[in-house]
């Protein structure tokens, strides 16, 4: 079974929106709740499809989510706008995910 692969990240810091311009919520048995503030963004992709894209939010307790684009680009642009990242604070990585 083919793994995620991590392919560039970027910590967000005080210089990066927070908690961002998009609210992301969790839902499980206890109801619907906000997740709490994102510390780390990747953007990834799945061997079978590299050219679909998943950008990937993680909090400091572990807890995250993900949205789906078509593109690098598309990934990229949605995560300068939730958070101010710029393409050049983005670090290149080819991790498993």
């Amino acid at each position: 079974m083919s793994k995620m692969t991590a392919i560039k990240k970027v910590v967000l810091n005080e210089s990066h929106y927070s908690p961002g311009r998009t609210k992301h919520y969790l839902v499980d048995g206890q109801g619907k709740r906000e997740l709490p503030p994102f510390t780390s963004l990747f953007i990834t992709h799945h061997p079978d499809n590299p050219s679909n894209y998943f950008l990937m939010y993680l909090c400091e307790n572990g807890q995250g989510t993900d949205t789906f684009h078509l593109t690098l680009d598309d990934a990229l642009h949605q995560a300068e706008y939730e958070f101010g990242v710029r393409q050049e604070e983005w670090t290149e990585i080819n991790e498993p995910f």
